[in-house]
């Protein structure tokens, strides 16, 4: 039972991960690509995902590092992809107006 528990969260990290990466990659395509710069690819928006999160954490940790290390692991996952989903749709939206 605790290791499909840990396969569990695995899988959902992973798929946070690539939800994150594509919410950056079409970001990237809406609203930096039309004034000239390079479409980017999936590694690129990850490494951008990264340096971003990065300093989100660290910022947060500095600030209140017992309420970032007692969250449940299941509500910060919903967070984050409650977040991922909000993003992509008022960015699509504001993408219609450009």
């Amino acid at each position: 039972m605790k290791v499909l528990n840990v396969l569990f969260k695995i899988t959902l990290a992973l798929s946070l991960i690539a939800l994150g990466t594509f919410t950056i990659m079409c970001f990237w395509s809406w609203f930096i690509v039309p004034f000239g710069v390079k479409p980017i690819g999936f590694a690129h928006a990850l490494g951008l995902s990264m340096i971003v999160s990065y300093l989100q954490h660290r910022q947060k940790m500095v600030f209140n590092p017992d309420v970032v290390l007692k969250r449940p692991f299941l509500k910060v996952m919903k967070d984050r992809f409650t977040w991922n989903f909000i993003g992509l749709g008022m960015g699509y939206i504001v993408s219609q107006f450009i």
